[in-house]
């Protein structure tokens, strides 16, 4: 058996005389490679937004049934939130609750008066769920943390009481109720609502500079009023002003609307709606464990009487997994014609290099080691061809991203990178590139090593 050092001297000078030739050949393979690259990079970054960020794949939202065959009510209480989290497949699970009234509410943003309804578009989230996110530390029920600690306000007309407080209509300084807002709502404002109004766009260094302010937007919010006329004639309670302000922006907030802690919402509805309105929870967000148990949970909270929203995660990632197939079929089939022009480049050179291997064999070569130099050489081009795919493909994303950066409008959810490029799927396109050459190779590395000596000296 030939050593390394004889066989890698052979195989670099092959490579000089026939540079031409394994270049020609490899062309095919470093174009399949790189569309390889760049469709399953591409179907890696889709996913990561529409089934991370839009459509959470791992996200099941369980609501009461619209219809009983009884026409009874079936509530969303604590009895099924506590079954749901001791289910195996749930990382966790956390209620929310609705409020269940009319109000509305109105303020300055960017120096704009903007009004808008409250009522059916805010709810109410356990403030344990937020630790650890930026702005936590103001989520909390203040009203309860603070509760006969309140101080008076000062005299009138000003009514002056501390930052991040208000005077309320007890002449009592409340702390303002917290607000989250979701990524969703951030991403229609800009595609939308600041078009629409010739207000400015929250982009990257904007969102930095508005979560620095955070705080400092506050808006009022009058409970038992409406922008819709006649919806507040049934509310059992008068008309309330309280003031919120935004404390940050979490994806475990309303996806349009706001979001404040769950007491708030509790207090109100039984003030407005009744004690039933403040007892249960409007739906149960489940974040699962893996995508794959998301049917086995679903198929369970069915059977015990409950329904899940539609969230499109499974239809998007269907639709994602068959294009994805699709291209990569694409990308194969490139490369496998590759490989056979690969064969004919090699049949070629071994007809033009047999006085050489009949030499090699008559020297004392074996024909494992003429067969070892001809897969050495077309695992060494496959390696090549790998790297310089890998090269065109992730430049592709990357001209890709630029363009859309600096020609493509803001859209919702736009990514910073339309992209996915993960450690192993680069590895597995340097493998392709190096087993399809290697494939290809193998039949004339074959018909090298049956030359027989004097065969080929005298051809």
């Amino acid at each position: 058996m030939m050593s390394l050092r004889p066989l890698t001297h052979i195989v670099r000078q092959n490579f000089r005389r026939n540079l031409r030739h394994f270049l020609l050949s490899a062309l095919g393979i470093v174009l399949g490679i790189s569309a390889f690259v760049f469709f399953l990079g591409l179907s890696g970054g889709v996913r990561r937004v529409v089934l991370g960020d839009i459509f959470p794949i791992r996200r099941v939202e369980v609501i009461a049934p619209k219809t009983t065959l009884t026409g009874a009510k079936i509530p969303l209480g604590e009895p099924l939130v506590a079954r749901i989290v001791a289910r195996p497949e749930v990382a966790q699970a956390f209620p929310k609750m609705k409020m269940a009234f009319p109000a509305m509410g109105w303020g300055r943003l960017l120096g704009n008066d903007v009004r808008f309804e409250v009522g059916g578009f805010c709810d109410g989230i356990d403030p344990i769920l937020v630790q650890g996110d930026p702005g936590h530390e103001f989520f909390k029920d203040w009203e309860e943390a603070e509760k006969g600690k309140l101080a008076g306000c000062g005299p009138e007309p000003d009514n002056a009481c501390p930052s991040d407080y208000y005077c309320g209509w007890d002449r009592k300084c409340h702390h303002r109720v917290p607000v989250l807002v979701s990524r969703k709502l951030m991403e229609i404002y800009n595609s939308s609502f600041a078009p629409a109004h010739g207000m400015p766009r929250f982009g990257t260094a904007q969102e930095t500079l508005l979560r620095s302010r955070f705080r400092s937007l506050r808006f009022t919010i009058a409970l038992g009023e409406s922008v819709i006329r006649g919806s507040t004639s049934n509310l059992r309670a008068g008309p309330e002003h309280v003031e919120g302000m935004l404390v940050g922006i979490s994806d475990k907030a309303m996806p349009i609307g706001i979001t404040v802690p769950m007491g708030y919402v509790r207090r109100w509805n039984a003030a407005y709606a009744g004690e039933a309105a403040a007892s249960e929870y409007s739906s149960v967000i489940v974040d699962v464990k893996d995508k794959d148990e998301v049917a086995t949970l679903v198929s369970w909270i069915r059977k015990e009487g409950y329904e899940t929203e539609e969230s499109y995660a499974e239809q998007f990632s269907l639709v994602i997994t068959i294009v994805t197939l699709l291209f990569l079929v694409i990308s194969l089939v490139i490369v496998a014609l590759s490989a056979t022009n690969i064969a004919h480049a090699f049949f070629m050179l071994i007809t033009e290099r047999r006085r050489e291997i009949g030499i090699l064999r008559a020297v004392g070569a074996s024909q494992r080691d003429v067969q070892a130099i001809i897969l050495c050489e077309a695992g060494v081009m496959g390696l090549a061809s790998g790297v310089m795919g890998v090269v065109a493909g992730v430049g592709a994303a990357t001209t890709v991203d630029y363009l859309s950066a600096r020609f493509l409008p803001d859209f919702p959810f736009k990514p910073t990178t339309f992209f996915e490029f993960t450690p192993g799927l680069l590895l597995c396109a340097l493998a392709f590139s190096i087993v399809f050459c290697l494939l290809g190779a193998l039949l004339p590395a074959q018909r090298a090593a049956r030359m027989q000596p004097a065969q080929a000296l005298t051809a």
